[in-house]
């Protein structure tokens, strides 16, 4: 899943003419879903910290460092280490955290849900108050590129893969979709990602790194779980087929956020200017975001073994 979200990520950044709104429309819900579902409560503060730390907050400093450097060493160095630890996209038109946003953001729920979660009136909180957040943003009508205020939008799917996973909801899903068989699942498949789609379509771009829901906040959720869901029976039927490369790319999720657009964009470039019809060059950023994805492998591997502080000390399954 991790990995099947990263590839709508890296496509979403193509902005491809016929399937942007889809992809924004879940692309990032899906991480926030996975972050949750993979996040553990711990009852000691120092384990949680430690936890925090190491995993998420010392890659987040180091490749948002490495990625605003050339701004950093210029007169604007200022304005862009105050953006990346204040959690801004972009502060005075200098680069802060950029698309790390999202680490900002989840060490700020990750803070918020060690706190609140030792009872379910905490957990209902969340909800609410994440909710009211988010609506009440919207209708303030403010435009911020700050990981701050996308915790309200962000929330809703972290808590949903608690849920998930506390529930035991994937092994429902895994008996339902056994006696379900290959072809009805592929069925349910194709209609949750046609139904994610025509959702989508009409609630628009919802640019979340903004704090944007698109056109209305319940269309937003609708295409978000549609859109979860899709994904969700997607890995199902690759459950069977695990290889070191998609262990490699799991793990280093964070470093292909940081750079994935510095790889993408030559590719992207040479696309662009071959001026060819919309569905065709949707096609050819399809195929470039695979060969950016892929090239990852090999630097995943490079800093698995020598920087691993980059990607939180995360090892590779065997």
């Amino acid at each position: 899943m991790k990995v099947l979200g990263m590839f709508t990520i890296i496509w979403g950044h193509c902005f491809p003419h016929l399937f942007s709104e889809l992809l924004y429309s879940f692309n990032v819900p899906v991480f926030f879903f996975l972050s949750g579902y993979l996040t553990k409560p711990e009852r000691e503060n120092k384990v949680f910290w430690k936890k925090l730390v190491v995993g998420l907050l010392i890659p987040y400093l180091v490749l948002s460092v490495l990625k605003a450097s050339p701004n950093i060493f210029s007169s604007d160095g200022l304005w862009s280490l105050f953006a990346i630890l204040t959690g801004f996209h972009t502060f005075n038109d200098v680069l802060g955290c950029g698309k790390l946003w999202f680490v900002y953001t989840l060490l700020i729920i990750k803070i918020v849900f060690h706190y609140s979660n030792d009872t379910k009136g905490g957990r209902y909180a969340m909800y609410a108050v994440s909710l009211i957040g988010a609506a009440s943003y919207h209708f303030a009508d403010i435009e911020l590129t700050w990981a701050v205020t996308n915790t309200f939008l962000a929330m809703p799917w972290f808590l949903l893969g608690q849920e998930y996973k506390q529930y035991n909801c994937d092994k429902v899903l895994t008996e339902f979709l056994g006696k379900m068989g290959p072809l009805k699942t592929a069925c349910i498949a194709i209609f949750a990602l046609l139904a994610t789609y025509i959702v989508s379509f009409y609630n628009g771009k919802a640019y979340m790194y903004r704090g944007e829901f698109g056109n209305n906040f319940v269309l937003f959720l609708l295409a978000g779980l549609l859109g979860i869901l899709f994904i969700l029976l997607l890995s199902k039927s690759m459950d069977r087929h695990s290889n070191k490369c998609l262990r490699l790319l799991s793990v280093g999720t964070i470093v292909i956020l940081a750079y994935h657009q510095d790889v993408n964009h030559p590719l992207l470039k040479f696309v662009r200017q071959s001026e060819w019809p919309a569905f065709y060059e949707d096609i050819a950023t399809f195929e470039c975001s695979v060969i950016t994805l892929l090239s990852f492998v090999p630097i995943i591997y490079i800093i698995s073994r020598y920087l691993p502080v980059l990607i939180g000390n995360r090892k590779i399954n065997p």
